[in-house]
């Protein structure tokens, strides 16, 4: 985890056996905020050529990454622990009627 000019965190991570024939993936997300609207975003790319933007909310204990797009919707929903993030992500083929578990992570920080 790092800044970028005072205005961005950046994260970077990998998935272990997704693409690269299985080997894994390398992801980056940009974490920023919009002022003009008062609202947060995140900008996801992998090693796969994905490349996403998310709406962000933090409520409860929870954080909260939200994609609409014609393609298809995406809810990542990220509780956050003292040394770990419990991460839950759907997909909806159908604007967000329905959704169906695509993903879930947990992150455990390393000393």
């Amino acid at each position: 985890m790092e800044w970028y000019a005072d205005a961005f965190l950046l994260l970077r991570g990998s998935f272990p056996g997704r693409t690269a024939d299985e080997g894994g993936c390398a992801w980056a997300m940009a974490f920023s905020r919009n002022e003009p609207r008062d609202a947060f975003l995140a900008l996801y790319n992998d090693d796969r050529g994905v490349s996403r933007v998310f709406a962000m909310t933090f409520a409860e204990g929870e954080w909260t990454l939200l994609r609409e797009d014609p393609d298809f919707h995406q809810r990542l929903v990220i509780r956050i622990g003292p040394d770990r993030l419990d991460w839950s992500a759907e997909a909806s083929e159908d604007a967000g009627r329905t959704w169906r578990t695509d993903l879930d992570y947990i992150f455990v920080r390393r000393d």
